[in-house]
């Protein structure tokens, strides 16, 4: 605060945000930035668009942050289109960094921490939202991604609890190479790890 207070600073600014995924099939993390920049040792690619901005609110139920990528070489695009549903709900962090040029002190705050939840994609860029957590930069309640494939390990005693001869699982609930043909009815429904209530009625329906 002091930094930007005073009158005479030179001061470079830059938005970032880091996107992680932890799920039971894929753990990535992403780190952009309107520069490149390295902050604690992790670098942050310069793929965030200058224009981008914090879009955050105290009057609103849920604040939020949109950034904008660029997507010229649709790399980024590719890549996250690439991750379907495992994409939506990811932790994510969008913050500032601040640089003072006359004695080279850095500064980095986390604005904003929450879940991803829209992805807006063309051929120019990629359109990251989020919606922030109660208490920014504070990680609280649960972390459970909303989604209809089953988020447990495939296996794994305390949860899936499945010890037959099949090696793979495809996670979904109605399916004969997933829970259905893993536990049967009724124990799938107890041993699913979605939200399956996102399905219609009819794919509820088991085929």
């Amino acid at each position: 605060m002091e930094l930007l207070a005073r009158e005479d600073a030179r001061i470079e600014t830059h938005t970032t945000i880091h996107i992680a995924i932890s799920n039971s099939d894929i753990i990535r993390n992403y780190y952009f930035a309107s520069a490149e920049l390295t902050i604690n040792g992790t670098v942050y690619q310069p793929q965030l668009r200058r224009g981008s901005q914090i879009k955050s609110s105290l009057t609103r139920a849920a604040d939020q942050a949109t950034v904008d990528l660029q997507n010229v070489d649709t790399e980024i695009g590719r890549e996250f289109l690439s991750l379907g549903q495992a994409l939506f709900g990811s932790d994510t962090k969008v913050g500032r960094f601040w640089k003072d040029l006359d004695s080279g002190i850095e500064r980095h705050r986390v604005l904003l921490t929450g879940v991803l939840v829209g992805l807006q994609i063309n051929e120019n860029s990629c359109q990251v939202t989020a919606v922030s957590e109660p208490y920014a930069n504070i990680s609280v309640g649960a972390t459970r991604r909303v989604t209809n494939l089953c988020q447990s390990k495939f296996r794994e005693p305390n949860t899936c609890g499945y010890s037959g001869n099949q090696l793979l699982c495809n996670l979904m609930l109605n399916h004969a190479d997933g829970c259905e043909g893993r536990h049967g009815s009724p124990l799938k429904q107890a041993k699913n790890g979605s939200f399956a209530y996102l399905n219609s009625k009819s794919r509820l329906v088991t085929q």
